[in-house]
């Protein structure tokens, strides 16, 4: 029962779920950030004790921090954060980006720690959508000029996309 509840006895799936460009993609925009702006002060906070925590690698300072709201079973900050570090530029070094887990409404205060947020579309056909997805929607229509879209990529959901958008400072 097991094997099959969490998906391991079966061949790989054909649906691309897009984690790797995902995980590319912002590090090379944060990268071409980096080099035309010499902002970079460090915006991160202690979380309060109602929130859910990311772990910190101390190693990764510096970085780009992705705030990933989506909570998918293959499209999560679990699947974002292990792309990050599979894709390390040195054996054992720090992950390629910093991955914030913002699934819950407590640690959407987060945000502006982040330099930017996966976040998918088609919520309104969405089967289901956490309440954290849907306030950040309504965040992202609300100030359109604190978020930039600066990539989308499809995932095999009816109607919906994973996008990706910086925060603008």
């Amino acid at each position: 029962y097991a094997r099959n509840y969490y998906g391991f006895d079966h061949r790989p799936l054909p649906d691309d779920w897009g984690v790797p460009e995902i995980v590319r993609t912002v590090a090379q925009k944060s990268t071409a950030d980096r080099e035309s702006s010499t902002a970079g002060a460090e915006r991160v906070r202690a979380p309060s004790p109602t929130e859910s925590v990311s772990p910190r690698t101390a190693a990764a300072e510096g970085r780009a921090t992705l705030g990933v709201v989506v909570n998918l079973p293959y499209l999560n900050p679990s699947s974002v954060a292990l792309e990050a570090r599979l894709r390390s530029l040195e054996r054992a070094g720090p992950p390629l980006i910093r991955g914030e887990w913002l699934v819950v409404e407590s640690a959407l205060d987060r945000i502006n720690g982040c330099d930017y947020l996966l976040v998918r579309t088609g919520l309104e056909h969405a089967e289901w959508s956490s309440a954290a997805e849907r306030q950040v929607a309504s965040l992202i229509r609300t100030y359109p000029e604190r978020f930039t879209r600066v990539a989308t990529f499809p995932i095999p959901l009816k109607e919906a996309e994973a996008e990706i958008y910086r925060i603008e400072r």
